[in-house]
């Protein structure tokens, strides 16, 4: 079925409802924060706009960075230079990899001639002052020693790695907790996550949050089409200690620069985070072309020999492993801090599990029960998309009420919504028994939560 095909049918049924729904216009802000949304819908393309707290991967900045959840990236640590006033100006990222040592890029090892002499913890937003009250997860450190890799040069791109060593160690919590290291040089991770505090756009304002984006490796000889050694900085070109990534739209920018391309791998029902790449250099931010990363795997030796400690991927994964993040496909409740998991879980596809999917249900009013029999997606606060069929689909009765929130159809979650149907509008040209124009829309008889 041709997506498009669905998209008339919807305008067409709406329309019949509420009123043709016109294409709005700048439904695509460069900041979410700053959009104005009228409270009644407009159009069905504003969904990213209507909808972006809720989901997962919402592309919302100038280079569609999303933001991050405190505690989502425990090991984030934001370098700065302090200021007149106890002000700090955070330039650079960080990868927290012992209770006492933060690796970044080399070329953080000093901005116009002066090292970088703060690194704060536990925060995703950098403008928040640390004795703010509602920063009472942060944690700041003066830098005691910012170590380059030997061989790395300011006038060249590579080898651009180094570690910091704080002036004590850190409160390890499940909050600011070290990062694991990705140990083998292949990396065959079709997605990776890069995160840090850089700019928005090329040549634009740093952001003050904490952003996320997703992006895809690419090989070596791929990405030296675009990096060639004609780069006085890379007379050798694209070499194995670096890594290259991109997307068609996010990517990482100025101010980002030492911070983690990462990967999460999941162990003992909770997510380790492996961090794969150090933030290196890139051109002309968000125009897909690719970005580069220090390779980590080629600079295990150097950071084992600095630090003092192993970062085999098991001994790692088991070091803080009751402070990790449960894995999403296996959290079934959460309360206020406590989340509950169910280990089997893990073996089930979490697309089966939406946040769209809704269920029909039939009343038989005789014995006040319903039985749930068919199935719905959630296209609106009070609009389901369904099929045509569904209708006298059991006791040959029309559906007469939706149930939102629950994993599936036998399931009784106590925050599950259960929303009485007002109106079930089968396409026009619908006819019982036939496959054609088989789709309804169900209208709610009040707003899902």
């Amino acid at each position: 079925m041709r997506p498009s095909a669905v998209v008339v049918v919807l305008v067409a049924v709406f329309g019949a409802v509420v009123g043709r729904l016109q294409p709005a216009e700048n439904v695509f802000p460069t900041d979410v924060n700053k959009a104005l949304l009228p409270n009644v819908r407009q159009s069905l393309n504003d969904c990213h706009l209507r909808y972006h707290k809720y989901g997962d991967y919402n592309l919302i900045y100038p280079i569609f960075g999303v933001p991050a959840r405190i505690g989502e990236f425990a090991h984030m640590a934001a370098i700065g230079w302090s200021g007149p006033g106890g002000t700090v100006d955070f330039n650079c990222g960080g990868s927290l990899i012992t209770a006492s040592h933060v690796l970044t890029g080399a070329h953080c090892a000093t901005r116009d001639g002066t090292p970088p002499d703060v690194v704060r913890l536990g925060v995703i937003n950098v403008n928040m002052s640390i004795d703010d009250p509602r920063n009472n997860y942060a944690q700041q450190y003066r830098i005691a020693s910012f170590k380059r890799h030997p061989e790395h040069r300011f006038s060249a791109y590579y080898n651009d790695i180094a570690i910091i060593t704080l002036d004590r160690k850190v409160a390890i919590n499940d909050v600011v907790t070290p990062a694991c290291l990705w140990t083998q040089n292949e990396v065959d991770f079709p997605r990776l996550e890069a995160v840090g505090f850089g700019q928005t756009s090329f040549a634009g304002d740093k952001t003050p949050i904490l952003l996320k984006v997703k992006l895809s490796p690419i090989d070596n000889a791929e990405c030296a089409l675009t990096h060639t050694s004609a780069i006085r900085q890379l007379h050798q070109g694209i070499v194995d200690s670096q890594l290259c990534a991109k997307d068609s739209v996010m990517d990482t920018c100025l101010g980002d620069s030492g911070g983690p391309l990462q990967a999460k791998l999941m162990s003992n029902h909770r997510t380790t985070p492996y961090v794969v790449g150090i933030t290196s250099f890139g051109m002309f931010c968000g125009t897909e072309v690719p970005s580069v990363y220090t390779r980590i795997s080629s600079y295990i030796p150097w950071i084992e020999s600095e630090t003092n400690e192993t970062f085999a991927s098991g001994e790692c994964a088991s070091r803080y492993i009751h402070l990790r993040e449960a894995d999403e496909s296996m959290v079934t409740t959460r309360a206020g801090d406590h989340v509950f998991i169910e280990p089997e879980k893990s073996y089930m596809d979490i697309e089966l599990f939406s946040k769209h999917r809704v269920y029909l249900g039939y009343e038989r009013k005789q014995d006040n029960w319903i039985q749930w029999n068919c199935g719905g997606v959630l296209i609106n606060e009070d609009y389901v998309l369904t099929v045509a069929h569904c209708d006298k689909f059991v006791f040959d009765q029309t559906p007469s009420h939706v149930k939102v929130g629950d994993l599936d159809i036998f399931a009784n979650n106590p925050d599950a919504q259960i929303i009485a149907i007002e109106q079930f509008i089968k396409h026009p040209n619908y006819r019982e028994g036939f496959m054609e124009n088989d789709i309804a829309l169900v209208k709610l008889a009040k707003d899902v939560k």
